[in-house]
């Protein structure tokens, strides 16, 4: 399994394990034996959903820091160029585009680099080009070649 759906994996354990306790107060006996199957023998966790201890900040304190804390941004921004070029175009959301190319600082597509594939299939992007270099604003630049609807 890939570091990236491990980190996944755990991520959604760690919430799911969040969200039963949240729930455990209106679905008392549901909750309870998802508790017994999923979490029941986790460190610090009691046998009972009931009488473990409520959700809190230090239980998600050991989540590491992001370690590209651009990221989330320039994937916004790549989703948000790409759509309204799909837009301006009267195209689906679904249809493909030949061509993105993003541009901006090293450091900033480095980061965007673990969120290309996710990016590619999602807004059906054919090639995808991350090019190093100035930009007059904003965290990247992206240009996409779509075609026109006819």
């Amino acid at each position: 399994m890939s570091e990236g759906r491990l980190s996944a994996a755990a991520t959604l354990r760690l919430l799911h394990r969040a969200i039963v306790r949240l729930f455990a107060p209106f679905l008392p006996y549901l909750t309870e034996e998802i508790w017994h199957w999923a979490y029941g023998e986790d460190k610090g966790m009691h046998d009972s959903v009931h009488c473990s201890p409520w959700p809190s900040l230090e239980e998600f304190a050991a989540i590491p820091p992001c370690a590209h804390e651009d990221l989330y941004a320039a994937a916004v921004a790549v989703m948000d160029a790409v759509r309204k070029a799909k837009a301006d175009a009267n195209l689906s959301m679904r249809a493909p585009v030949a061509r993105v190319c993003v541009t901006g600082k090293a450091g900033t597509l480095e980061a965007l680099k673990p969120a290309v594939e996710d990016l590619k299939g999602m807004l059906h992007i054919e090639i995808f080009d991350l090019t190093e270099g100035a930009l007059a604003a904003g965290l990247v630049g992206v240009e996409a070649t779509v075609a026109q609807a006819s």
